[in-house]
């Protein structure tokens, strides 16, 4: 994951506010712990509207980090990106996820929506829950970086890090179960399909979202310098929207084209339009 960092998007009813954290194989505790930190400070607020209380005490999340657990998630991450699975396919790495948050006494479901992975951190609260999401997919991309760990799988990698995804919001999971009473319950949601645009309807439609206030999303993303954390309202990445478009071309004679409609060069001209 060197030279990448990570977007992390908040989405309510009201707003979109992208931050992006630098993740790299060799500072993941930096992600992690930032990652915890900006969750945490979410959750003390929404606590705040459902039973006010002084702020406690800074949580120093690096506390609650091992030499242990920083191996396990490189471990896994390389594991995950060795086995790249396509969209819908993504069963052994579903079980990879399940595996680890068992290993550390987070309950799951697993096979949601398919080949989706849903767990919850609860909390003795009212507040609405904070729902983290991840995508697991891969893309049909032949690997050739020549890494130790590249992939294993014919035609297939981990070329939009879906596997670095996967491994930080296992992290987070961790981190925040480990820690203190949560003000809120987080709902931890590893979502398939995200390549395909069809993943996230799927969970949505198999209620991952119910009972859920605030949802955060994460994508590593090399524009940024490693070791930053990057805040800006708004939308930070383009909608996988799909659309069709038809063009209606009248035929003629090549010896006089200015009395037909070439639907090939009225396309050519949408494109650079668009």
């Amino acid at each position: 994951m060197s030279g990448r960092s990570w977007t992390f998007v908040s989405m309510s009813l009201a707003c979109a506010t992208p931050v992006t954290m630098a993740a790299t194989s060799s500072a993941p505790l930096m992600r992690f712990t930032r990652l915890t930190s900006v969750v945490r400070t979410v959750l003390w607020d929404i606590r705040q509207r459902f039973s006010p209380r002084p702020m406690p005490a800074s949580v120093d999340v690096m506390d609650l980090f091992d030499p242990v657990l920083f191996e396990q998630l490189v471990a896994l991450r390389r594991d995950i990106h060795r086995h790249p699975e396509l969209s819908w396919n993504e069963t052994r790495t579903a079980l990879r996820i399940c595996e680890f948050l068992e290993q550390h006494g987070i309950a799951n479901q697993k096979d949601v929506a398919g080949t989706g992975v849903v767990a919850n951190i609860p909390a003795a609260t009212g507040a609405p829950i904070i729902a983290l999401r991840a995508d697991t997919d891969a893309l049909p991309i032949h690997e050739e970086t020549g890494l130790p760990f590249a992939s294993e799988v014919d035609g297939v990698m981990h070329a939009c890090g879906h596997d670095g995804h996967t491994s930080m919001l296992l992290g987070a999971a961790v981190l925040l179960a480990r820690g203190p009473d949560l003000p809120a319950p987080v709902r931890l949601i590893f979502q398939p399909a995200e390549e395909l645009g069809r993943g996230a309807p799927a969970m949505i439609d198999a209620g991952v979202l119910d009972g859920v206030g605030m949802i955060f999303g994460g994508h590593l993303d090399r524009h940024y310098p490693t070791g930053t954390v990057i805040v800006t309202d708004g939308p930070v990445n383009a909608a996988s929207d799909r659309f069709s478009i038809e063009i209606r071309g009248s035929g003629g004679h090549a010896a006089r084209p200015h009395e037909t409609v070439d639907a090939v060069v009225v396309g050519s001209l949408l494109v650079i339009a668009i």
